[in-house]
C-alpha cells in the first residue's frame, strides 16, 4: 500500500482568465466526451493541445445556475485555490465569459459511491486504506481552517496513483461548494447555518446549534460505517425520524443486530464509535482519528478528556473500597464491644488461680485493645471533623466583613508629655507604689499641667490619694 501522507505546500498561482468568447478556451482545450451532468452544469473529459495532458472541465451556464449557485462556486474556485493536497482534487485553471464558468481540474476516474455499489461492502483491510487518506486530507483542511462542510461518498473521487499503477482506491475529496473558510478558533468562529447531506449531518448541525470542524469527522465517520456494513447508520423514512435517529447515534445496537460486525476488530468498532459521538467535545478530531491504532498500529495517546475519565473512574473507585472497609471496621468493632459485656456478666475466678494460669488469649486480648484503641482515634476524628465542619459553617466569610478600625481605650488619652512628668515626679511624691490602673482612670478626667517644679498639680495628687485610699478601703471589706 502506498503511503498515505499527501504532499502539503505552498500552491502555484492558478490562472483565471476572463474572456469576450469561448474561442480562447477551445484554442487551449479539446473537447471529447461527456462525463457527468448536474443541476447547473456538465463535466467533459477534456485534453489539452500543447500538453497533452487529460482533464476534466467543468461548465457551468450563469444563466441557469443564478447567483445563488454561482456565489457557491466563487466559493468552491477561492479554496481550491488555497490547498494543495494528494487526496484534494486539484484545480488547474479558471475560464470565465459572460455567458459560462469553466473549471478545469484534473481526471478522476470515478465516485467511491459507485465503487460501493459494485463491491457491495468493502473489506476490513480496504476501508482502513481509504480511511486513513481521507481521514488525512481532512485534518490537513482543518489545520488551514477550512471546513468541508459537505462530505458523503458521492464527493468522494477515485483516481490514478501515480506511484502505484493498480491502486483502484486513490481517492480525492471534491465539491468544495458548501466549504468554509473560518477566521480562526473559539466561540465567535463557529458556525449556525443548516448545510449538508441529511444523513451525513451532525446532531448539532440538526438542533440548529453552534458547531465547529467535528461535523466532518461526524461524516467521516457515517462513511466509514457505511463502506464496513454496506447501509447507511442512520436511515428513515422520514426526515423527523431520521434526525431523531441521529440524536440517539445508537451505534452499539446496530453492532449487535448486524452480523457483519462480529468478524471486525474492535480497534475498528472503538474509532467508529469516537467519530459518532453525538457529543462534539467529545468526538475525536480529524488528527486524532488518524493517529488511531486501527489506522497506524501503534498506541494512541490519550487526550485530555480520556485522561479525565480514567482518574474520575479510580477517585471513585477509591472512595468506594474505603468506605467497604470503613462499613467492615465498624461491624467488627461493635463485635468487639459486645464482648466485655459478657464477660463482665460471667463470675470472676479467684486472683490466686488468674496470677498463675498462663493467658492463652493475650494475644487476642491485645489485638481487642489496639482495635479499641483505632476505633476511638477514629471516633476523635469524626468528632473533630464534625466540629471543623460546624465551625467553618458558623463563621462568615472574611472578605465579605469589612474591616473595622479598633477603638483607643480612654487610657491611651494621656498625653506623652503628662506621662513623662508623671515619671519625673514619681520618685519624689512616692507615686510609685500606687497602681498604674488608679493613676490613668484618674488622669484621664482631669488636665495634667506640669508646674515650673515638674511636679503635677495639687488637684491631681489629692485625687490619687483619694482613689488609693477608695481601694485600701475596698479591700479591708
Amino acid at each position: 500500500m502506498a503511503s498515505t501522507s499527501g504532499s502539503r505546500g505552498q500552491t502555484s498561482p492558478i490562472l483565471h482568465t476572463r474572456l469576450d468568447d469561448d474561442q480562447m478556451f477551445e484554442d487551449h482545450y479539446e473537447i471529447k466526451s461527456k462525463i457527468g451532468k448536474g443541476t447547473f452544469g456538465v463535466v467533459y473529459e477534456v485534453v489539452h493541445k500543447i500538453k497533452n495532458k487529460k482533464a476534466a472541465c467543468k461548465i457551468v451556464m450563469r444563466a441557469i445556475a443564478g447567483h445563488a449557485h454561482l456565489t457557491l462556486l466563487e466559493r468552491e474556485m477561492d479554496i481550491l485555490k488555497l490547498v494543495k493536497h494528494d487526496h484534494i482534487i486539484k484545480l488547474h485553471e479558471i475560464f470565465e465569459t459572460p455567458k459560462k464558468m469553466m473549471l478545469v481540474m484534473e481526471l478522476c476516474a470515478g465516485e467511491l459511491s459507485k465503487v460501493l455499489k459494485e463491491r457491495r461492502r468493502f473489506e476490513e483491510q480496504d476501508v482502513k486504506t481509504v480511511m486513513s487518506r481521507l481521514c488525512d486530507a481532512i485534518s490537513y483542511l482543518h489545520k488551514i481552517d477550512i471546513m468541508h462542510r459537505d462530505l458523503k461518498l458521492e464527493n468522494v473521487l477515485t483516481a490514478a496513483n501515480p506511484d502505484d499503477p493498480q491502486d483502484q482506491l486513490y481517492v480525492k475529496v471534491t465539491d468544495f461548494g458548501l466549504s468554509v473558510k473560518k477566521e480562526g478558533v473559539g466561540q465567535e468562529n463557529m458556525k449556525m447555518d443548516k448545510c449538508g447531506t441529511p444523513n451525513y449531518m451532525a446532531p448539532e448541525i440538526i438542533d440548529s446549534k453552534c458547531y465547529s470542524e467535528k461535523c466532518d469527522v461526524w461524516a467521516l465517520g457515517v462513511m466509514m460505517f457505511y463502506l464496513i456494513s454496506g447501509t447507511l447508520p442512520f436511515q428513515a423514512s422520514s426526515e423527523s425520524k431520521l434526525h431523531e435517529l441521529i440524536k440517539e447515534a445508537a451505534i452499539l445496537l446496530q453492532f449487535e443486530k448486524d452480523t457483519v460486525w462480529a468478524g471486525i476488530s474492535e480497534e475498528a468498532k472503538d474509532l467508529l464509535l469516537k467519530m459518532l459521538d453525538r457529543n462534539p467535545a467529545h468526538r475525536v478530531t480529524a488528527q486524532e482519528a488518524l493517529n488511531h491504532k486501527w489506522l497506524t498500529g501503534k498506541n494512541q495517546q490519550k487526550n485530555v478528556l480520556e485522561l479525565m475519565r480514567e482518574y474520575l473512574a479510580e477517585s471513585t473507585k477509591g472512595v468506594e473500597t474505603v468506605n467497604e472497609d470503613n462499613g467492615s471496621a465498624n461491624n467488627h468493632g461493635s463485635s468487639c464491644a459486645s464482648a466485655p459485656t459478657q464477660r463482665k456478666k460471667e463470675k470472676p475466678s479467684s486472683a490466686s488461680n488468674d496470677s498463675h494460669r498462663p493467658n492463652s488469649s493475650g494475644s487476642a486480648s491485645a489485638g481487642n485493645t489496639s482495635f479499641r484503641n483505632g476505633q476511638d482515634k477514629q471516633d476523635k476524628n469524626s468528632e473533630s471533623e464534625r466540629k471543623a465542619k460546624k465551625l467553618v459553617q458558623s463563621t462568615p466569610n472574611l472578605l465579605t466583613v469589612p474591616l473595622q478600625r479598633p477603638r483607643r481605650r480612654s487610657d491611651e488619652s494621656i498625653s506623652s508629655a503628662a506621662v513623662k512628668n508623671m515619671n519625673r515626679s514619681s520618685s519624689s511624691s512616692s507615686l510609685s507604689s500606687k497602681s498604674w490602673d488608679s493613676i490613668t482612670s484618674e488622669t484621664s478626667r482631669t488636665r495634667v499641667r506640669p508646674n515650673s517644679n515638674n511636679q503635677l498639680n495639687t488637684t491631681s495628687t489629692n485625687n490619687t490619694n483619694k482613689s488609693a485610699k477608695y481601694q485600701s478601703k475596698s479591700r479591708r471589706k
